[in-house]
C-alpha cells in the first residue's frame, strides 16, 4: 500500500523476476535444484545481481527475497546480459 503509484521501471524489474520465480515454483516449472539462465537487459540490473553492489531499500527486499526463494529451493540462478532487441518480451510488446 505505501508503494502504490510510486514503483519505478528499475523496481518493477525486481518486482517481475520475484514474481516470476514464485509463479514458477508454485506451477512446479521450477524444481528444487534447479539451473535457471535469467536474461536481463538491464545493466544495472545485471551488475546488482551479479556484483552485489549495494541498491535502493525497496529494490535490497526484492534481491533479499530472492535470494531466500534460491537458498530455499536450492536454485542457481544464473544472470545473463543480453541486448534490447535479442529481449523477446519487447519483440511481443512493440
Amino acid at each position: 500500500e505505501i508503494y502504490y503509484n510510486q514503483v519505478t521501471h528499475e523496481q518493477s524489474r525486481y518486482i517481475a523476476l520475484h514474481v516470476g520465480i514464485l509463479w514458477g515454483i508454485g506451477r512446479f516449472i521450477l524444481k528444487n535444484g534447479d539451473n535457471i539462465d535469467v536474461m536481463l537487459d538491464s545493466k544495472p540490473m545485471y551488475d546488482t545481481l551479479c556484483e552485489h553492489k549495494k541498491s535502493e531499500p525497496f529494490i535490497e527486499n526484492r534481491i533479499s527475497s530472492i535470494r531466500h526463494l534460491e537458498a530455499q529451493r536450492d536454485l542457481k540462478l544464473n544472470f545473463h546480459l543480453i541486448s534490447d532487441k535479442d529481449n523477446l518480451a519487447c519483440k511481443n510488446s512493440e
